[in-house]
């Protein structure tokens, strides 16, 4: 049998995975990819080339941002729930329910019996970038918060559903000299809540439970939280040495089905022409060069750099929205947001303490 390859693209990381006939892990890799999925996942590949180059090999892309990546370049595709599916069928096989968190996606699998997935919406409440937006909040790297939070000695209630809500809670107890180890833990519990609520929609949560997923494999205070909500004890959760990669494991796994081909060639595939030509690229910069958003070398007229501020970019896309599709006005932004979004009666009251501190 050949080398067997996955990569599991997801929302803010690439994972590329290594396994030999026998299953036996030979590489691994977990990496940011900055939105540029496709240079990471052949980046990654590359510095192990020297190991692959004349073997033919089974190759497999799954995750979030992995479709899109597999159909440009040819590449077979595997869904990520599947992919997770058969990495713990074949390593923890008496598993019953998995809980993934990514960069912007939580996610329940119920195992025993049919398969069946619960998985949050569009929506990044409760998952890795809603973590690294508290962190920010508080001004702290998302290391720093997780050592925070085993410190703590109380736990504040916090809705994770939003970051606008979630800042809303947390401010008023910083500025009234709230430990940070608290608000910390506090973040962390917020995202056990809307993960266990929002997704389990009543099913029970019981039995051997496997944790996966970036946030749940670095950070120790948010799986402290998840033991102590659920009351697990060590042999029902399970916290996999390589949970991060679970879904690159699997996908490799499941290339096992597909053709194989020679790695030059499926690494050629994945390096191939994105679509974008030079002239386009170039008429791009032009373009934000004259909104003033991009700014070039005096020096080195192909040297390019942004020009703002990710936070001035954000604004001035929020106003441009207000302004297009709701006349400037921000109340009926509001409502049509309201009119969407179904809040919690505890959100609803939020929000009516918001507009009253407006007029004060």
């Amino acid at each position: 049998m050949s080398l067997r390859i996955g990569i599991d693209i997801g929302s803010t990381t690439v994972k590329v995975v290594v396994l030999d006939e026998q299953n036996k892990l030979l590489f691994r890799s977990y990496e940011r990819h900055y939105s540029k999925t496709r240079e990471r996942a052949c980046e990654t590949l590359s510095s192990i080339k020297d190991k692959l180059t004349g073997k033919d090999v089974h190759m497999v892309i799954t995750g979030s941002a992995g479709l899109g990546v597999a159909k440009a370049a040819g590449i077979d595709f595997v869904q990520e729930v599947y992919a997770t599916a058969a990495a713990v069928n074949q390593y923890i096989p008496d598993t019953d329910a998995v809980i993934e968190l990514g960069g912007e996606d939580a996610k329940i699998i119920f195992f025993g019996g049919a398969l069946e997935e619960r998985m949050n919406g569009s929506c990044a409440g409760g998952t890795g970038a809603f973590i690294d937006q508290m962190a920010t909040l508080m001004n702290v790297s998302v290391d720093e918060l997780d050592a925070l939070s085993l410190k703590h000695e109380k736990i504040y209630p916090i809705a994770s559903r939003c970051g606008v809500f979630a800042k809303s809670d947390i401010q008023p107890i910083l500025n009234q000299g709230g430990r940070k180890e608290d608000v910390a833990a506090s973040i962390f519990q917020a995202v056990v809540d809307q993960t266990v609520a929002g997704l389990t929609q009543g099913r029970e949560l019981k039995g051997k439970i496997v944790f996966l997923g970036g946030p749940l494999h670095f950070l120790k205070g948010l799986r402290q939280r998840f033991v102590e909500s659920l009351q697990l004890d060590e042999a029902h959760a399970i916290f996999p040495e390589d949970g991060d990669c679970f879904a690159g494991i699997g996908a490799a796994l499941c290339s096992s089905d597909y053709a194989e081909r020679p790695f030059d060639e499926v690494l050629e595939r994945l390096e191939g022409d994105t679509g974008w030509s030079r002239t386009t690229v170039h008429t791009y910069l032009t373009r934000m060069m004259g909104k003033g958003l991009v700014s070039a070398d005096e020096h080195s007229p192909r040297r390019y750099s942004a020009a703002v501020t990710l936070e001035e970019c954000a604004a001035q896309e929020e106003r441009s929205l207000m302004d297009r599709a709701y006349g400037g006005s921000a109340g009926k932004l509001a409502a049509a947001f309201l009119r969407s979004a179904s809040l919690t009666r505890e959100e609803r009251d939020e929000l009516r303490r918001l507009l009253d501190e407006m007029e004060v």
